[in-house]
């Protein structure tokens, strides 16, 4: 049962329960491989639970040079470059509507939650998302252990090339 309904509309994008029976799944593509580029991921999510992956590709690990957005189990959105996570400042709040961006701007990655900048940090490294078969929205994995979102994400932007957010 859900608290309120899909932020927009009548239908989530993904309305996704524990069991992970519900997520976005696309064919991998090199669109995915912002590598030093500007780039800006946002969505609306609603989570019931933390601890989940948000978009990852369907690796079952976190090695080499790739990338991963989560919120950890402690509620931080967090942006993963191979196994090292970059962890906001401010928690997630559970069943309530959030709007999160994850995006890189001139070399900087930035988290933002609801207007506000939570994180900002300087990485030199690729962000790749395509190294894997598909692309997982709302569901993931790290050695075996499956981390899908409790909750609903709706109005997923995808932008490569530049960042819609300013630091």
């Amino acid at each position: 049962t859900y608290l309120t309904g899909p932020k927009f509309g009548t239908k989530a994008l993904i309305s996704i329960n524990k069991e992970a029976t519900e997520y976005v799944s696309i064919p991998s593509s090199a669109a995915f491989n912002f590598a030093k580029d500007d780039f800006s991921v946002e969505f609306w999510l609603m989570p019931f639970t933390h601890n989940s992956y948000l978009m990852h590709d369907d690796l079952d690990t976190l090695s080499g040079v790739r990338g991963a957005f989560a919120i950890l189990d402690s509620g931080y959105p967090a942006l993963y470059i191979g196994a090292s996570a970059q962890q906001a400042s401010r928690t997630i709040d559970l069943a309530k509507w959030s709007h999160l961006a994850y995006s890189r701007k001139a070399g900087v990655f930035y988290i933002h939650l609801n207007g506000e900048q939570v994180l900002a940090t300087a990485i030199d490294s690729n962000f790749d998302l395509s190294q894997g078969t598909k692309i997982l929205i709302g569901n993931g994995a790290y050695n075996g252990v499956p981390y899908p979102v409790n909750g609903m994400v709706d109005s997923i932007r995808i932008t490569k090339g530049a960042s819609r957010l300013d630091g």
